[in-house]
């Protein structure tokens, strides 16, 4: 009987996320602007906020008047994901009104503009005006409760909400981040966030024009201006490994072919650390300048697998998923990848994004330069996209004949394609196939084309021998 009971909170907490006042509560969330000025919130009947020095703790009795929505958000990394089961979970206590919830929920924490704080019996009011002031601990939980009060007109008696709140003199500059992290154990905050959070991703914010930033993932949870959930292949440390490519051309050691065949594997940690480094991050700064470039070639690329490759196309194992059931039928038969290209186009049979650094490798050595300390356009991008219709279904078959030899092997337990595409040879040979190419085709002239009409046309190219 008790966990039909559990199943029916559930089911009512799915139901109030599904009404219409859910959503624009979110909306209200995901702005994470707040109320300027005086917030007020009701007291749980009964009870005295406790202060000392600075922080005080108190039990609040959200309400649709007197919501937690007031509160903006401060030092908080993250954005909302609220459909995680274990909020859902939490959330049924609520409904409940059992008065457990805070033996299951520690509440929030919000950083308060100092001496705004005042309370009586039946109110306390602060302001959250400053610039660092807000929320940084229990977010979740906070729009949860604004959600179901709201959607499914409740109002709590025996459930408080605790929250605490610190006066924002108390912290040095930087310290609430490094608050957040110590009290997020139970969910740890991703690094990718701490450096959206810290302003160390502008430099791709700052040079990019050719998608929405929203359609980059910077934040844990965040959403695609179609708000769907942005997958790794559209992550900034995606952006990243691809403007690490130009640093090749500076031919020092660290941005060796060896080093970067091992940004594929790299994770967070790895990727954000190698920006971090200060000659990595004034390469990066310059390089930057071509986030359109790459980006738009990685998308222009995927998009036209298809007809570059022509009949070649079913036979290609690198656009198709590897399992051993998978492997095991015939080319053509196994199920097409799926990926999603900056511009949130998505695209069937495509390349895994571990892939992406290595094709696009040989382009971006072809058609950029390096010089004193900067980087430049040897080729345009529409010149570079021509070079990938001539010589790209050349690039492909190295790498797909590669991958059939070592994917095929039926003794072969390891099916990591970073792994794979951890082979510094590997990218050698597909950037000297590329040079090998071009200096055969050296006396091309090739037709000028619009390229985002090659999709719906063959591409045409003169040769004048």
């Amino acid at each position: 009987m008790k966990k039909k009971n559990n199943e029916s909170t559930l089911d009512e907490v799915r139901q109030a996320l599904a009404k219409k006042e859910s959503t624009e509560i979110l909306d209200t969330w995901f702005a994470g602007n707040g109320q300027p000025g005086e917030i007020k919130l009701r007291l749980l009947p009964g009870y005295t906020p406790q202060r000392f020095n600075g922080i005080v703790e108190c039990m609040v009795i959200p309400s649709v008047d007197h919501p937690l929505y007031q509160i903006k958000r401060g030092q908080n990394p993250r954005l909302l994901d609220i459909e995680k089961k274990m909020h859902l979970h939490i959330s049924q206590s609520w409904i409940k009104d059992d008065g457990k919830y805070t033996l299951k929920n520690r509440g929030g924490q919000v950083v308060v503009d100092a001496g705004s704080i005042s309370f009586d019996d039946e109110f306390i009011t602060f302001s959250c005006d400053n610039e660092n002031s807000g929320h940084f601990d229990g977010q979740h939980s906070m729009c949860l409760v604004d959600i179901i009060n709201k959607s499914m007109k409740f109002q709590s008696t025996r459930n408080p909400f605790r929250l605490q709140l610190s006066e924002d003199n108390l912290f040095d500059p930087g310290e609430v981040r490094v608050i957040a992290n110590a009290t997020n154990t139970s969910a740890p905050q991703k690094a990718i966030s701490e450096a959206n959070l810290a302003g160390e991703l502008d430099f791709i914010r700052k040079n990019l024009s050719y998608t929405n930033e929203l359609n980059i993932l910077f934040k844990e949870n965040q959403k695609n201006e179609n708000g769907e959930t942005i997958k790794k292949e559209n992550s900034a440390l995606q952006v990243v490994r691809l403007l690490t490519l130009p640093l090749s051309l500076t031919w020092k050691d660290e941005y060796s072919v060896n080093n970067l065949a091992k940004m594929p594997k790299l994770a967070e940690g790895g990727v954000l650390k190698t920006m971090q480094k200060a000659e990595s991050s004034q390469l990066l700064e310059s390089s930057a300048k071509y986030v359109d470039f790459v980006l738009e070639l990685n998308d222009f690329i995927q998009k036209s697998l298809r007809n570059v490759t022509g009949s070649y196309f079913d036979q290609l194992s690198i656009v198709r998923k590897t399992s051993k059931s998978q492997w095991d039928r015939p080319v053509a038969k196994r199920n097409l990848y799926s990926q999603t290209c900056f511009d949130t186009t998505v695209i069937q049979g495509a390349l895994d994004k571990d892939f992406m650094p290595l094709v696009i490798y040989p382009l971006v050595r072809a058609c950029m330069v390096y010089s004193d300390g900067e980087f430049g356009l040897l080729r345009t991008v529409d010149e570079a996209k021509q070079l990938w219709v001539k010589f790209g279904p050349q690039i492909l078959k190295i790498v797909n004949d590669r991958f059939e030899d070592a994917f095929g092997n039926s003794e072969t337990t390891n099916r990591r394609l970073s792994d794979f595409v951890n082979n510094p040879n590997m990218w050698s040979q597909v950037d000297a196939k590329m040079n090998q190419e071009i200096t055969k085709d050296r006396f091309c002239s090739w037709k000028q084309i619009d390229s985002s009409s090659f999709l719906e046309k063959e591409l045409q190219l003169e040769t004048d021998l």
